[in-house]
């Protein structure tokens, strides 16, 4: 089977499901490829890929996704930060006080 996956999910809960799947199916090849959301897409659509793990939500003719999971992402700032003080930070004020 030819996985197409992005770099950011090989570790956590995709790479504790594949490990499981190497277990129960010793016979099954399994051929991992990393790459972009969009090249994964790319190399499915042309054959080049069984199945593929990206983020995002696509409409691709002739193809279905299914969400698998979740994830809560966590800004880490100093303490004396001004975004420190905020309960909920947005992208907009994140790139603001970032680029600033």
């Amino acid at each position: 089977m030819r996985v197409g996956i992005l770099a950011s999910l090989t570790t956590g809960f995709l790479h504790c499901v594949l490990r499981r799947l190497r277990e129960t199916q010793p016979s099954l090849q399994i051929l991992l490829r990393e790459g972009t959301s969009l090249e994964m897409l790319h190399a499915l659509a042309t054959g080049e890929l069984d199945i593929s793990f990206v983020t995002g939500q696509y409409d691709i003719r002739g193809y279905r996704s299914r969400i698998l999971w979740n994830e809560t992402i966590y800004l880490v700032i100093p303490t004396g930060h001004p975004l420190a003080r905020q309960e909920v930070v947005t992208w907009e004020e994140l790139r603001e006080k970032v680029s600033s």
